[in-house]
């Protein structure tokens, strides 16, 4: 009975050292400012989107502050309906475009807005320019996202940001490693949507996204990985 006990008092404190150095550990990185956080989510059409209402830190390349509205993309808040008197322009295209190495101010997005609202071609009518872009996006993810979303917007210019290299690659599931994303396939003279490498997430991997999205523990470890 002794041996027992003793056993059982030691599996209690090593659970509590266990329950208290978590806590410490989360505490200690949210005093620090340390985050590593999951910008994005699993969408069944696109592949991923940024979280909706989203605000954190990125420091991986650069420090920016974050910050996505309600139909997740890392720019103001729109209405569908375009206002009276406003040329709108969407932007789509990959980390370019996302830019999470810049404050908002400093993406080439908002620049163009900025610049483009003086100008004689545009004059009495207010410049809206909105930033659709997303880390690793190819033309493929882009496409669907303008049928899907965008055009909802009703602009009046859409401008493709494309990249030379990996935004190539991304079309091919060969030379894209078949990540999770999708992808056309001609058939005739027609290209069709092909969702099958589109998986959703396991329910070991979506719970890990969760908790990675929540605690910033998960966060250290993730960049640890």
């Amino acid at each position: 009975m002794g041996f027992k006990k003793r056993a059982k008092d030691a599996g209690k404190m090593l659970g509590i050292t266990l329950v208290m150095s978590v806590l410490l550990g989360e505490c200690g990185l949210r005093i620090i400012g340390f985050e590593n956080p999951d910008f994005y989510e699993y969408n069944a059409r696109v592949g991923w989107k940024h979280r909706p209402n989203m605000s954190a830190w990125a420091r991986q390349e650069g420090e920016a502050l974050i910050e996505t509205n309600a139909q997740g993309f890392r720019d103001r808040s729109h209405s569908f309906e375009k206002p009276g008197g406003t040329v709108r322009i969407a932007v789509l295209g990959d980390s370019f475009t996302e830019a999470h190495q810049v404050a908002f101010d400093e993406m080439f997005s908002t620049r163009i807005e900025s610049k483009l609202g003086p100008c004689g071609a545009f004059s009495g009518k207010k410049v809206e320019v909105l930033n659709f872009g997303a880390s690793a996006y190819g033309t493929a993810n882009e496409f669907i996202l303008l049928q899907d979303e965008v055009w909802k917007y009703q602009p009046d210019i859409v401008l493709l940001a494309l990249t030379t290299g990996n935004d190539l690659e991304d079309n091919i599931p060969a030379l894209a490693g078949a990540k999770v994303r999708p992808y056309f396939k001609l058939e005739g003279d027609k290209l069709i949507p092909d969702f099958s490498q589109n998986t959703p997430l396991s329910t070991g991997q979506s719970i890990w996204h969760s908790t990675q999205h929540a605690s910033r523990l998960a966060q250290f470890i993730q960049r640890f990985r």
